[in-house]
């Protein structure tokens, strides 16, 4: 793994020896909706820590850890029967999948919150969503916006080329095609298209 005198990449397994015996001052915990992430919901009871989110859906997260040795067939389904009660049988055979997560509004944000001290994002809609799930602790859910902090003036705008470009993984689900259609609109009402 690389390594420098102050920064390092450790695997997990490695992680909790060492916080076992002489325990890190904080964690942060990275949480995505992929099965990248699975060993961090059960790391985080035993480790609390502080979860950085970086989207309000996890339904995928949880679908790839009811897959894990260990856990029932129907540990998924459950859990989305317990959150949200509304949502019909005949959606969670096989999973869920994104649009109708979308339209029941369910996120399975609420146990990630649970897991975890504190929830940073830097969506107001995930945070919006976490504290719609867990109420009693929307103090613990943060907005903390974009690292970067460049905003350009009017100047910069009218006088530097429109390039835009969107990174990581999109679906419909994201609002892609408004994204899109939106893009068109602002290079149509530009001078220098």
């Amino acid at each position: 793994w690389w390594h420098s005198d102050r920064v390092g990449v450790i695997d997990m397994a490695t992680f909790m020896s060492r916080d076992a015996l002489v325990p890190y001052s904080h964690v942060v915990y990275s949480v995505g909706n992929s099965p990248f992430h699975t060993y961090l919901l059960d790391a985080m009871p035993h480790r609390p820590g502080v979860a950085l989110v970086h989207e309000a859906r996890l339904t995928g997260l949880f679908e790839a850890c009811a897959r894990q040795i260990g856990r029932s067939p129907d540990w998924f389904q459950e859990l989305v029967r317990t959150e949200y009660p509304r949502v019909p049988e005949e959606v969670l055979v096989g999973g869920i999948r994104t649009p109708d997560a979308v339209k029941y509004g369910a996120y399975l944000l609420g146990p990630v919150i649970d897991r975890a001290t504190k929830v940073l994002t830097t969506s107001e809609f995930t945070a919006e969503v976490g504290k719609r799930e867990r109420p009693t602790r929307r103090a613990d859910i943060l907005c903390v916006g974009f690292g970067y902090p460049y905003r350009p003036t009017m100047r910069d705008r009218e006088s530097i080329p429109l390039r835009l470009a969107t990174v990581g993984r999109q679906n419909e689900t994201k609002g892609l095609e408004t994204l899109i259609d939106a893009f068109a609109i602002v290079h149509a009402g530009r001078r220098d298209n």
